[in-house]
């Protein structure tokens, strides 16, 4: 017969203790980073691209200022007719991100996420940037 010890199933192992300092500090250990792309609305025009990008800019900073976890950062690239975002953050500013930018956007259309990757070892980008690339010719046109 063997004897089953009561202390064995309630030990904590150093990633625990470490998980549990972190959330005692409020804060999130684990960077996400997500990459979407995405179609743009028929008909925008580059001062649209870039209002939509000045809410993106913002909508990163509120949630920075708001939380008191690590802020987001990212980069969004929007082109005549698709756009492209990466986005690190926390999983619930992510899921923030995507409910405020797809679904209550009319600028985004048909998004896809490309990637999603848990507890990122480091961070591609310092802050939050958007920007509009018109390129000199339409993509479809040929030499």
């Amino acid at each position: 017969m063997s004897q089953i010890d009561a202390y064995e199933s309630t030990r904590l192992s150093l990633l625990d203790v470490a998980m549990d300092k972190l959330r005692i500090g409020n804060k999130k250990g684990v960077v996400n980073r997500m990459f979407l792309s995405s179609k743009l609305a028929p008909g925008l025009e580059k001062k649209d691209k870039k209002s939509f990008g000045q809410f993106v800019e913002k909508f990163l900073k509120n949630c920075q200022s708001q939380l008191s976890q690590e802020p987001p950062t990212g980069i969004m690239i929007m082109y005549n007719q698709h756009a492209f975002i990466c986005i690190e953050s926390s999983q619930e500013i992510i899921m923030t991100f995507l409910k405020e930018v797809t679904i209550n956007s009319d600028v985004l259309q048909e998004c896809k996420v490309l990637s999603f990757m848990e507890n990122a070892p480091t961070r591609l980008f310092q802050h939050g940037f958007a920007d509009v690339c018109l390129p000199n010719r339409p993509l479809e046109q040929k030499y």
